[in-house]
């Protein structure tokens, strides 16, 4: 059997563990949405197509617009209703890939701030006891993807009578709430700061001497006491702004010293106090780290007009010093952008999932693990289209089984980490396209656009085997309103 390899953090499709080993991820995901057209159609239905040249009257008409939109049009899934869904994650393999010590302590956090709303009768046990799986190595399948990914959940979950737009969790619908906020220009909001513990992730903002906290897609507070905070989001551990994040179990920062006490300080004005990690004398002494080059790339995104503007904001800054491209690479790499994503932790990401890890299982079966028996899994996806409706964009595997649909590239990299349970890693490499993917192993070319053999003189064989190329692919197309998946 091939020993499949892991990245030691997850940046394409990030688990609730990946986010909280990194707390770096949270940004990228919400310039990753600004990325979506999709967002921008959201946008617009959420605050009218003349919304450009209506300025709201005052930031808390826009805030509870957007609020009152996202409440009514997602589903928040519970724990347990996201194992049913996803399936669930095993321990063990997050402690080989993210250390035994991180995936301890953020499980041994969350079943205890769990436990403890139980136990007030806060939570349903039927949709939050969590005390079983974790006890069967098990842990609900969290993981946070952009607003496309969203949507396919609606569209692959949803009952037909009354499909929402998208299912989500806490961190997908503070991702969303940030994002709408950074694309939207009736208001200039002055800042923005994600407030989060392992259980829950929510927003706290302002403009002016306004200031308010997102919760979730359910509740927008514009005023509220610190009691309220200590038992929605107890000890808070993060602090995550566009000029970088703060930790509080290591006191790291790459958020400016005197940034995170104003911070602080606006907290307390706002909540009639501070909750116990983030008091001055509870607080580590600060390990400063540079700063985060994603504050250029909010700086320039809040000044674009459309997808294809932040699209090509991104692509600019490829071409640009190491830390800011680097930068722009993992934003891209996070919205699936072909042209733009590191394919090397494509493939890495490629390699993890529930579903993959069961068809995977399957093939562990001798008569199974054969290349004809990772074909006939490709086959079996009956669905042609991306869930990104975009030829530019790639699904990840698991994705690509969950929806039952994908395009000939996201079908070539389902198949790329299949056969590389037949042959091993570094045996496979897989061509991208504008119009084909083709797979070559030891056994010849398939090409996914036409599920049929190629023949082998007419395959250009690139320089590097064993990964993924890319040639003469297509700049991203924004699609039709009411084409995506999701639309209602």
């Amino acid at each position: 059997m091939v020993a499949l390899q892991h990245p030691q953090i997850n940046r394409i499709t990030p688990t609730l563990f990946d986010a909280a080993a990194d707390s770096s991820l949270i940004l990228p995901l919400v310039l990753a949405n600004a990325a979506s057209s999709r967002l921008w159609r959201l946008k617009d239905r959420l605050l009218g197509e003349q919304q450009e040249h209506t300025p709201a009257a005052e930031p808390v008409e826009l805030l509870q617009t957007l609020q009152a939109g996202l409440n009514r049009m997602l589903t928040h899934v519970s724990p347990l209703e996201v194992a049913e869904t996803n399936g669930c994650l095993r321990l063990a393999d997050l402690a080989q890939r993210l250390g035994e010590h991180a995936v301890a302590e953020t499980t041994a956090r969350i079943l205890a701030m769990i436990n403890v709303a139980l136990a007030s009768g806060q939570l349903d046990p039927a949709r939050y006891d969590l005390a079983p799986l974790i006890a069967a190595g098990s842990f609900p399948a969290y993981t946070y993807g952009t607003v496309d990914v969203i949507a396919a959940t609606g569209r692959y979950l949803g009952r037909p009578s009354r499909r929402p737009f998208g299912m989500t969790c806490c961190l997908d619908e503070v991702a969303l709430f940030a994002a709408l906020l950074l694309i939207q220009r009736r208001q200039r909001i002055d800042g923005v700061a994600m407030l989060a513990n392992p259980c829950h992730y929510s927003l706290f903002g302002w403009c002016g001497a306004q200031s308010w906290w997102f919760y979730g897609k359910n509740e927008l507070f514009l005023t509220v006491g610190l009691e309220t905070l200590e038992q929605r989001l107890a000890d808070p551990t993060t602090l995550v702004t566009r000029r970088g994040s703060w930790q509080h179990s290591s006191g790291s920062s790459s958020i400016p010293a005197a940034e995170l006490e104003a911070m602080c300080q606006r907290l307390q004005a706002f909540f009639g106090g501070l909750p116990a990690g983030l008091e001055p004398q509870q607080r580590r002494a600060l390990i400063p780290l540079p700063a985060s080059p994603m504050d250029v790339l909010v700086e320039r995104v809040m000044g674009c007009a459309s997808a294809a503007a932040v699209q090509a904001v991104l692509r600019a800054a490829l071409a640009e010093a190491e830390p800011l491209a680097n930068a722009a690479r993992t934003v891209l790499t996070m919205a699936r952008d072909l042209a733009g994503l590191d394919l090397e932790q494509v493939l890495l990401a490629a390699r993890e999932g529930v579903r993959l890890r069961q068809a995977l299982a399957a093939m562990q079966t001798p008569a199974l693990q054969t290349p004809a028996a990772a074909r006939a899994v490709v086959a079996a996806i009956a669905g042609e289209t991306s869930i990104f409706a975009d030829a530019g964009r790639l699904a990840m595997p698991e994705e690509t089984l969950k929806f039952s649909t994908g395009s000939h590239a996201d079908k070539a990299l389902l198949l790329h980490v299949l056969l590389e349970q037949c042959h091993g890693i570094g045996a496979v490499t897989t061509v991208f396209e504008a119009q084909t993917s083709v797979v070559l192993s030891p056994e010849g070319a398939f090409c996914t656009a036409t599920m049929q053999w190629q023949e082998p003189d007419r395959i250009e064989r690139p320089a590097i085997t064993g990964g993924l190329v890319r040639r003469g692919l297509l700049p991203l197309q924004p699609i039709a309103k009411g084409d995506e998946p999701g639309s209602q």
